[in-house]
């Protein structure tokens, strides 16, 4: 919910004071751009995400006839990570949280 609400307020803070009727494809389209030249692509992508769910709650509630985000496009091609820690990365983790007493893991 925080990091929806913060792509609501934070990113898309230049529609605010736009009426939801009057918010087009090629406004989103051309915000999505700056926000993945600002922040990044995986940050795009969620603020994205974070307005098509408020458009869609909006459908529900009988506020917006329409979403314009559906029609857009991501701005990653959301790939997973290759890597994963190591052994010893999870060791020292482990060591980090719960201390060198393995007897609180169990």
């Amino acid at each position: 919910y925080l990091e929806t609400e913060r792509y609501l307020h934070t990113h898309w803070k230049p529609l605010h004071g736009l009426v939801l009727a009057k918010v087009s494809r090629a406004t989103i389209a051309s915000r999505l751009t700056s926000i993945s030249d600002e922040s990044g692509l995986t940050a795009a992508d969620r603020a994205r995400a974070a307005l098509s769910g408020f458009f869609s709650w909006a459908m529900r509630e009988g506020i917006a006839e329409i979403n314009p985000v559906l029609a857009t496009n991501r701005s990653s091609s959301g790939k997973s990570r290759d890597r994963v820690l190591s052994d010893i990365e999870v060791a020292a983790i482990w060591k980090a949280v719960f201390g060198a007493d393995s007897t609180k893991l169990s």
